[in-house]
C-alpha cells in the first residue's frame, strides 16, 4: 500500500470519528463519504475500491432521505453514480483484455 493511501486510510479514521460524534451534521457525514469515494476511485484501476464506494453510498442514502433537496447531496450522489459507472466499465474492460489475452496464447 502506497503512503499516501495509508495517509487517506488515516483521514477517513479521523473523518469517521468526527462524523459518529456528529450524526446529525450534514457536512461531516458528506465528509466521509467523500473520502470512501476517493479511495474507491483510487483502487479503481486495480479492480478494487467496491467496498469504500458501497460505503459512500450507504451513506448519501440516509443524506438524501433526510435532505433531498441540499445540493452538496446530491452532488455527491452524482459522483458517486459516475464512479460506479467507471467501476462497472473497467470491470468489463478488465475481463474483455483478459480474453483476449488468453486467445492470443492459445
Amino acid at each position: 500500500m502506497c503512503r499516501l493511501r495509508w495517509r487517506a486510510i488515516e483521514s477517513a479514521g479521523t473523518l469517521e470519528a468526527v462524523a459518529k460524534g456528529n450524526p446529525n451534521n450534514t457536512i461531516d457525514q458528506l465528509n466521509v463519504a467523500m473520502m470512501h469515494r476517493i479511495l474507491s476511485f483510487s483502487e479503481l484501476i486495480e479492480g478494487g475500491g467496491r467496498e469504500d464506494l458501497e460505503k459512500a453510498i450507504g451513506i448519501t442514502d440516509r443524506l438524501v432521505k433526510l435532505e433531498p433537496q441540499n445540493p452538496k447531496v446530491k452532488s455527491e450522489r452524482s459522483i458517486e453514480y459516475q464512479n460506479l459507472g467507471f467501476c462497472i466499465r473497467v470491470s468489463a474492460t478488465a475481463l474483455t483484455r483478459w480474453n483476449r489475452f488468453k486467445r492470443c496464447w492459445n
